[in-house]
Order: C-alpha cells, then sequence, then structure tokens
C-alpha cells in the first residue's frame, strides 16, 4: 500500500507543479499583454511615438485613446501630414488664454477648418525650450473652444466637448495632432 499512496502523492506534486506552470505562464501573458498594450502606439491621434508629457490621467483619457486606435482606419505613421492641415492664421493665440501655465508658449501651431468647426493643434513649450506637451488639441466651434486631446485638458481651462464624436478618434483631431507632430520634428 505505501508503493500505491507514494505514487499517489508523485502524481498528485507533478499535476500541483503543471498547474503552477500554467498559472504562471497565464499571469506572464497577462502581464506582456499589458506592458505592450499601453506602451504599442499608437493609431494616432496620441503621439507616444515621441516623448511628451500627455499622458492619459483618468480612466476617461484612457478610454478615449483606446477608441481612437480601435477606430482610426488609417494605419500612419504620427508625423504623416494630414492633407486639409494648414498652418496656423493666427486662430492659435487665442489659446494662450486659457492655459494653466502663462510662461508655455505656443509653437508648430497647425489647423484644419471643417465648416464651421476649427481643430487646432499646438505644441507647448516651456521657458527652457523643452516641450511641455509636442501635441495638444483643441476645437473652436460655434464660437467657444474645447479641449480635446487629454494634454489640452490638463494644460488649459478649455472644457471637453460633451459630444463624444468630437474626441481624439474624430478624423480631423487626430489629423491635426499629426500635423503638429510633423511640424515639430521638421518634416
Amino acid at each position: 500500500m505505501t508503493d500505491q499512496s507514494d505514487k499517489d502523492r508523485r502524481a498528485k506534486i507533478k499535476i500541483l507543479k503543471i498547474l503552477g506552470i500554467i498559472i504562471a505562464v497565464i499571469f506572464a501573458f497577462i502581464i506582456f499583454v499589458s506592458v505592450v498594450g499601453s506602451s504599442g502606439s499608437d493609431d494616432e491621434a496620441t503621439t507616444s511615438e515621441t516623448p511628451t508629457s500627455e499622458t492619459p490621467t483618468s480612466e476617461a483619457a484612457t478610454s478615449e485613446t483606446v477608441a481612437a486606435q480601435e477606430t482610426t482606419s488609417e494605419n500612419v505613421m504620427p508625423w504623416t501630414r494630414h492633407e486639409m492641415c494648414q498652418p496656423d492664421d493666427g486662430t492659435a493665440a487665442m489659446l494662450t488664454g486659457v492655459l494653466h501655465d502663462q510662461s508655455l508658449t505656443l509653437a508648430n501651431a497647425q489647423l484644419i477648418k471643417d465648416g464651421s468647426d476649427t481643430w487646432i493643434g499646438a505644441s507647448l513649450v516651456r521657458p527652457d525650450g523643452e516641450f511641455e506637451s509636442r501635441s495638444d488639441v483643441w476645437l473652436l466651434q460655434d464660437g467657444a473652444l474645447y479641449s480635446v486631446s487629454s494634454g489640452a485638458q490638463s494644460n488649459s481651462w478649455a472644457v471637453q466637448n460633451p459630444d463624444s464624436t468630437y474626441g481624439m478618434a474624430n478624423e480631423y483631431a487626430a489629423g491635426v495632432d499629426r500635423c503638429v507632430v510633423a511640424e515639430s520634428m521638421g518634416k
């Protein structure tokens, strides 16, 4: 009987070891997917190909980024310009009045005009010349200024547009974002 119980005990230990390995592999896979999913960018409605301080700070911002990744049909590099982009015609100057930090300056400002809507993208630059944010996006709609990107939301007083179709998943928001990144890279 001792041989049989010893064999049973070894079999149970072997099964537990196999289960432990399976659980460890599943855990490692989940960690791998979460790391690759959070660092693998970017559609692009955001510009994580280049270092910025613009990081989603809320669940809503994260879901906005995920939605942008899932709904952007074109597979483009972040510096590929949108065909409707145009240099700023002075419209972006209004942004300086809504920035939390008045020491920041605007650079690389770009616009996309779509009917009565104007999508404004710009880099925010610190006094030392470094980027606070490589690209933030706002929407000028019916005389109201809305923050679109998470960086615009965190760096300015402009409120987020309540209509979710005007988020970073929008073609024009993503397009002006890419144009600002391209401008900042000299492309």
